[in-house]
């Protein structure tokens, strides 16, 4: 992308300020052109740097009314050189042009190949905005003749339909009809470890005898006679 920066001065001596304050900034010297009165094919060396075809009659006329122009082209790259040279074309006070702001733009990429084919005309590629309006089942594959695989159907063997569950897909059904095995659950001992060895626990859910102290207040008496400092 190139930015093309055209402006008019009042008189001679500011364009040429102008030319001179760009070169300065950096700007290439072949990038830049001034015009003034009395230039012969003025409208073709206008063309010829770069300014768009409906753009020349307006700064033509402005060059044989006295107001030089100077047109500096502005590379995508250095970055920033566009709003560079706008800056400083637009601090010597440039003259209005009817029909024009002075800034345009120009692509430098060739549009080839399958680039040819993207339309410019709007913001959607490959749609239109009355072809998304005018169509509620619109789809972007129908664009290249392509058909969806199900039509937007799944396929019958990715839904399970008349079952409760889902593993019924796979197995005849579950292998206890929802109910626990027989012998996953002990409904005839109290405690599970009967079910493993007979015997029965060694206090019938009591604690052993030695494991509470019963004569004594303080548990620390149970290993040294010392009374407590202050019993309490």
């Amino acid at each position: 992308m190139t930015t093309i920066v055209t402006r008019a001065y009042k008189d001679l001596d500011t364009a040429k300020a102008v030319v001179e304050a760009l070169r300065a900034e950096g700007h290439p010297a072949r990038d830049m052109d001034m015009f003034a009165k009395g230039e012969s094919d003025l409208a073709g060396k206008l063309a010829a740097a770069k300014v768009p075809a409906d753009a020349v009659p307006a700064f033509a006329k402005a060059v044989e009314g006295g107001k030089p122009v100077v047109v500096a082209r502005a590379e995508i790259t250095p970055f920033g050189a566009a709003a560079t040279a706008k800056r400083v074309c637009d601090s010597f006070n440039p003259v209005s042009v009817a029909g024009t702001d002075g800034d345009f733009y120009l692509s430098t990429v060739p549009m080839s190949g399958p680039a040819a084919n993207i339309r410019t005309d709007h913001g959607l590629i490959w749609t239109s905005r009355e072809e998304i309006a005018g169509r509620r089942g619109y789809r972007f594959s129908s664009n290249f003749g392509w058909k969806l695989l199900s039509d937007r159907k799944p396929s019958e063997g990715a839904i399970y339909r008349g079952r409760k569950l889902f593993t019924e897909g796979w197995f005849g059904g579950l292998l206890s009809s929802r109910k626990p095995a027989e012998g996953t659950v002990k409904k005839d001992h109290p405690h599970m470890s009967r079910a493993f060895w007979p015997s029965q626990l060694l206090s019938e859910r009591k604690p052993a005898e030695g494991t509470v102290m019963k004569d004594h207040p303080f548990m620390s008496q149970r290993f040294w006679p010392a009374p407590l400092l202050s019993q309490r």
